[in-house]
């Protein structure tokens, strides 16, 4: 599976090869997605499932997390109809909504934090998923990961090195699941955060 899998990840819907980077990424592996970014002569990311705040080393996502923490109290997950992202009181510039879609194989932006759009050069709010970077390292690793949260049912953090043209050290990224009513996860609160100036570039 691991040879060719930039050409196997040409397409998101219905796919091999993004099940083998997810079922890694739920066993806390990184090796083949990690192969993705070694070819694209960028470090291997960096996940942690269940972060505690000091392994945020941001306080926008620390924040989130308390957030997400208070909402959940006694149950596994908290519910999605318990989200309101104007009634946060966090800073919405760094944080994305996003309806789980076609079991976790796409995912719908339903906000797209300022701060985000303004690194990626556009505002993705109403997009899919499969509808953006298809066959793209980066896109395929976010993938991945929303579909592994979705699986597992757990927090995950996760610290990558974008590609060298972007003006960003590192990109810190906290995916937080939502269940809805049948407690199957419908939702995905996700933080993104730079860290790090490089140097003048283009995308995130």
């Amino acid at each position: 599976m691991k040879n060719g899998l930039m050409q196997n990840l040409s397409s998101f819907k219905n796919l091999p090869a993004l099940d083998f980077l997810a079922a890694g990424i739920e066993r806390g592996e990184t090796t083949g997605i990690g192969q993705l970014f070694i070819e694209n002569g960028t470090a291997a990311p960096h996940i942690k499932w269940s972060p505690q705040l000091e392994d945020l080393k941001s306080e926008e996502l620390a924040s989130l997390l308390r957030y997400w923490e208070s909402l959940r109290k006694d149950h596994k997950l908290p519910f999605s109809r318990q989200v309101d992202p104007y009634d946060m009181q966090l800073d919405l510039g760094h944080v994305m909504l996003m309806d789980v879609l076609d079991h976790g194989y796409d995912f719908r932006y339903c906000v797209y934090g300022a701060d985000i759009a303004r690194r990626y050069g556009r505002d993705m709010t109403g997009w899919k998923t499969s509808a953006i970077g298809q066959g793209n390292y980066i896109a395929s690793f976010f993938l991945a990961g929303y579909k592994a949260v979705v699986q597992k049912q757990m927090p995950l953090f996760t610290r990558h090195v974008p590609p060298p043209w972007v003006n960003v050290q590192e990109w810190h990224r906290l995916i937080l699941p939502l269940a809805g009513e049948d407690g199957a996860v419908s939702r995905l609160l996700v933080g993104y955060v730079a860290a790090g100036v490089r140097r003048a570039g283009g995308r995130a």
